[in-house]
């Protein structure tokens, strides 16, 4: 879930029927949610209390919470389409199965882009 605030008028009325969208819109916004994720590590890893060497797989997935902070623009096409940029980046920590004894959280933090097309109605 997000909330979003323009930071132009997106564009203006002419009568009660008209409207008129502005070139170019900007805004910013903050959000919450869940992602999901799955973790997967493999290779060859060092016993440190044997120093053995062994192969193995290791992994973790699950839900966890997940908060966001995006920007991004709306580029008017027509007045009842546009194209939309966005970038957003996202804060959240998994926890790693019982696989990962002795690590901390994973950092699933990261920024993505987005592009999409708004349609008004």
């Amino acid at each position: 879930m997000s909330l979003k605030a323009y930071l132009a008028p997106r564009g203006r009325s002419i009568g009660r029927l008209a409207w008129v969208p502005n070139g170019v819109a900007p805004y910013v916004g903050v959000g919450a949610g869940t992602m999901w994720y799955s973790f997967r590590q493999g290779g060859d890893f060092v016993d440190t209390t044997t120093t053995n060497v062994f192969s193995d797989v290791f992994r973790s997935s699950g839900w966890t919470p997940v908060a966001h902070l995006f920007a991004g623009s709306d580029f008017a096409i027509r007045p009842g389409m546009a194209f939309n940029v966005e970038a957003r980046y996202e804060f959240a920590r998994g926890t790693l199965s019982q696989d990962f004894v002795g690590f901390n959280r994973i950092d699933l933090s990261g920024v993505s882009m987005m592009a999409g097309l708004t349609f008004r109605f």
